[in-house]
């Protein structure tokens, strides 16, 4: 009995072996814990709102939003904000 495996498949099957062998003895880590000004990021990010119509939405400057998603000044608004928009 004759089976006929494409070159591609082969070439596939054994890029995965190699890959699979190269993994085994790598230990695999969580991702680290996002700190508020990260998290406030993203939900921005998420929802598509550009800094300005974050800011208009808290009352606070665009300047302040900015230093607080970078992790300057404390976020406790835009943290409250998020969590009551959820």
């Amino acid at each position: 009995m004759h089976l006929r495996v494409s070159l591609y498949y082969y070439q596939g099957a054994e890029a995965w072996r190699a890959c699979k062998e190269t993994l085994q003895g790598l230990k695999v880590r969580r991702p680290a814990k996002l700190h508020d000004h990260e998290r406030c990021l993203i939900a921005r990010r998420r929802e598509r709102m550009s800094i300005g119509e974050l800011a208009r939405a808290t009352g606070l400057s665009t300047f302040w939003v900015g230093e607080m998603e970078r992790g300057a000044e404390s976020c406790g608004r835009l943290v409250e904000f998020w969590n009551t928009k959820s």
